[in-house]
């Protein structure tokens, strides 16, 4: 077996819940079975930062590559709707910036919660050591605290449009798909990456600094 897929396989068929985790099926290039939605990130099967960054860059290169075989608006009022602001939605928003697009990223927080609520100088792994990710977005920091201002002085040029809103659903609306929104109005894009991570409560220790 494919060492990535041994590890995929023993990651979620193995890990002290003792249940399988479900999750997207999706092809090698993060496709789904909606037309038009990516999905990259965590939710793509391999919870490792660099193929976060990979997935993401990836999928914003798919969309743009796609959009531009399709006819003018559609009923679309942006070209791509990024549903998560982690790692992998600012990667994929970073890929889209640089070529231009129109388009948004749905955050309820802030861009990187996930890392920011780690604990203190928690220790980041980088693997692989010789990956290089597509797009924009790279990574060599080993802490936390290093990581977080490595990755904000990169898109921090790059004026990245946030929406802070909370992603309900997505439906097909007037030639366009719909991101429903928990309050406010439907965004309306052509293409739409679901970056949305599968990280929840960590556990914490309870003690000072934490």
């Amino acid at each position: 077996m494919h060492l990535l897929s041994a590890y995929a396989n023993w990651l979620h068929l193995r890990w002290p819940a003792g249940r399988v985790e479900r999750l997207p099926v999706v092809d090698e290039a993060g496709g789904c079975s909606v037309a038009g939605v990516s999905i990259a990130g965590d939710l793509a099967g391999v919870p490792l930062l660099k193929f976060s960054l990979d997935t993401g860059a990836k999928a914003a290169q798919r969309a743009a590559e796609a959009i531009l075989a399709m006819p003018p608006g559609e009923g679309a009022t942006i070209d791509v709707a990024i549903i998560g602001g982690g790692v992998a939605g600012m990667a994929a928003a970073a890929e889209c910036a640089r070529r231009k697009l129109r388009f948004t990223v749905i955050e309820a927080g802030e861009p990187f919660t996930t890392i920011a609520n780690f604990p203190v100088a928690k220790p980041i792994f980088t693997y692989p050591k010789a990956m290089t990710p597509a797009g924009v977005l790279q990574v060599g920091a080993t802490v936390k605290e290093a990581l977080l201002e490595e990755l904000r002085a990169q898109i921090a040029p790059l004026d990245i449009p946030v929406t802070h809103a909370t992603a309900t659903h997505v439906e097909r609306r007037n030639g366009a798909l719909a991101v429903m929104l928990a309050d406010g109005a439907p965004i309306l894009a052509r293409r739409v990456i679901v970056a949305i991570g599968r990280s929840g409560n960590f556990r914490r220790l309870g003690v000072t600094g934490e």
